[in-house]
């Protein structure tokens, strides 16, 4: 009874480390997105302004 009560808590222990990883690869995934969305924005927004174009 003892030994399936300790892996019953670890293999609660092992879920709970699994959601946090995965709430953090999300986190991560979302700001990888938002990164590209505003480097996407920039960059139009430099090609769109001949003034801040490279070169001119």
């Amino acid at each position: 009874m003892v030994k399936t009560a300790g892996a019953l808590g670890e293999l609660t222990q092992a879920g709970e480390l699994a959601r946090g990883q995965a709430r953090l690869i999300t986190a991560m995934s979302d700001v990888e997105r938002e990164q590209w969305i505003t480097h996407l924005i920039v960059r139009s927004q430099i090609t769109a302004d001949p003034v801040e174009r490279p070169g001119s």
